[in-house]
This record gives C-alpha cells, structure tokens and sequence, in this order.
C-alpha cells in the first residue's frame, strides 16, 4: 500500500487496473487489489483467525467508550479499536485451538497522563469486592479534580460493567458479588477528569469466578 502525498494528477477513488484508490482520515492511499488464493489453512492462519474472532468480540462492547479512553482523535493511522486489537492480539492471548484464553491482566482499556493509582489492592468484604488505593502526592492533576471508575467484566454474558465513579480521596470503591450473576469475571480500575476527556492508564485488579 502506497499513500499519495501529491500526485501529478492528484487524489483518485475507486478501482484503476489492478490497483485502488482510496481515502481515510485525510490521508490518500493505493493499494493493490487482493488476489484470490485457494489453500488449506495451515494451523497458524487457524490460530491467528480465532484470535481475531475472540478479540473483535470481546471489543465489540467497548468501541464507543475506547474513543475517549484511548483518545481516538489523537491517534495517528488507526482508530482507538486498531490500537486496542493490536494490544490484546499481541499480550492477551495466550494458548492456541481448542484452549485459546485471555490473559485479563495484560489487557489495556484506557491510557493517559492521569497519575495511575498508588498501593493498589482488594479484599473480599461479606460477599463483596473492596478495592483499596492510597493518595498520590505526584498526581499531574490535582486528585480532588480526579475521579475513580470500575470496570467489571462478566465472561459469561460478554458483557461490561462501570460502576459509578468515586471520588480518588475516598481511597476505595466496592461492588457487591450478588449484583454479577455466576461465573468468570475481570475488574479493572481507571480515573479520569469529571468530563471524561483526560484518563490514566488502566489497572488490573483481579480475576475470579462467582458461583
């Protein structure tokens, strides 16, 4: 694939040959047409086709929150969605066909300059999940102004769940396990600004199956 800086004739669309033309984010590109090829797939194109499968998945539910968690107007060349698929395609996978898993803890839901939280932990609290944190005297934005959220995945449903923001000068947040159903869930911590315009990076609190 080529992009067009400026061209004798300049910016064209559609089909020219054995060539495209096309148009994306500003930016002009030509690319050749794809060739047909008939093959078994060998065991790592398989591989590497389930892995896409799971990953679009499990991002489905995420698109429109990882515009902003992920700043998708500040990205260059791919979308917030590009950028987290590579992310999970590259760490959170783990095993291969039949037994392909994510490996929870290495998956990224925001990224900013948002001061991450300090001393980061959780117990279980009669039935429920406290998480616990400590203040930071470094924070780029002063922690009043900075809020906490949850993020709590339920496996079984493929389904996400943000509960309600805290403040970060609280030091903890807690979801109550009768509110998830049964089975594998993944919770993750963020803060961002009140207006949801500036985060932190995400952290990985705990995996754990309810029953």
């Amino acid at each position: 694939m080529a992009i067009i800086s400026k061209g004798i004739l300049g910016a064209y669309y559609g089909k020219v040959g054995e060539v495209v033309g096309s148009s994306w984010r500003g930016i002009n590109y030509v690319k050749s047409l794809p060739r047909k090829i008939k093959r078994t797939a060998s065991e790592k194109a398989l591989n590497q086709r389930a892995k896409f499968a799971m990953v679009a998945g499990f991002l489905k539910p995420l698109r429109e929150f990882l515009k902003k968690s992920f700043n998708d107007k500040g990205l260059e060349f791919m979308t917030s969605s590009n950028y987290a698929t590579s992310q999970l395609l590259k760490n959170a996978i783990v095993g291969k066909l039949p037994s392909l898993t994510f490996d929870y803890s290495k998956v990224e839901l925001s990224k900013g300059m948002i001061s991450k939280l300090m001393n980061l932990t959780y117990e279980n609290v009669d039935n429920k999940i406290l998480v616990n944190w400590t203040d930071s005297e470094f924070s780029l934005v002063p922690e009043p102004d900075v809020n906490v959220h949850m993020i709590i995945y339920l496996e079984v449903k493929n389904q996400f769940l943000l509960v309600p923001n805290v403040k970060r000068s609280t030091k903890s947040t807690m979801i109550t396990e009768d509110k998830l159903g049964n089975g594998r869930i993944a919770i993750w911590v963020f803060c961002s600004n009140p207006e949801m315009t500036k985060f932190s990076d995400s952290q990985f609190v705990l995996e754990k199956v309810i029953s």
